[in-house]
């Protein structure tokens, strides 16, 4: 009876499960023994695959109703849309867990990485600060001691000097300060 409607594919209806009655190890012939005599089973397909079967039994003798026939056929087409939309909601669902723990480990890695590159770029800026300092501290020290012994070419590159240095002095106390302030949790404000 199901079989029947799994292998051909469709709905089966049988109006008297008595021609069925010397097969009383069979389930028409249990369902005989509870008084029923009739009935149809509809198949369920989900994406090709059968998903369950809608069965309806009598305990009179009936014979085939189209009009129930189609009713129950198209009972059968919605159950198996919403399954197939359950299936597919489930699917949403474990695809937009998986995405969540990527972003999850995407913002972990990207928060690894720019506290590496913060520690970095302290390191960095930290220890470019003395070697700019003795640039500039010398490079002064030269143009007080010897401004008026150098031409006025040198006097000029040495006071490039000094400016490039001092305001490479303060690019690396801006990156230090940003370094420290990266460091600090952010705080919303209104």
């Amino acid at each position: 009876f199901g079989a029947v409607a799994i292998r051909e594919r469709r709905p089966v209806w049988i109006e008297d499960f008595s021609q069925f009655e010397g097969d009383s190890t069979g389930r028409i012939g249990r369902l005989s023994r509870f008084g029923i005599t009739s009935g149809c089973v509809f198949p369920v397909f989900v994406g090709g695959e059968i998903a369950g079967f809608l069965e309806f039994f009598s305990t009179t003798k009936r014979e085939r109703d189209e009009d129930l026939f189609n009713s129950i056929n198209s009972v059968a087409g919605q159950l198996a849309r919403l399954i197939e939309r359950g299936r597919a909601s489930d699917q949403l669902v474990a695809l937009n867990a998986e995405l969540e723990s990527r972003v999850i480990a995407r913002t972990a890695a990207l928060e690894a990485a720019n506290s590496e590159l913060n520690a970095f770029s302290y390191t960095i800026a930290h220890d470019m600060r003395g070697p700019v300092r003795a640039i500039n501290g010398f490079s002064e020290i030269v143009l007080t001691l010897n401004e008026g012994k150098l031409d006025a070419t040198s006097v000029a590159h040495l006071h490039r000097v000094v400016a490039g240095s001092r305001h490479m002095g303060r690019l690396i106390d801006d990156l230090l300060n940003l370094a420290r302030l990266s460091r600090q949790p952010l705080r919303r404000h209104d």
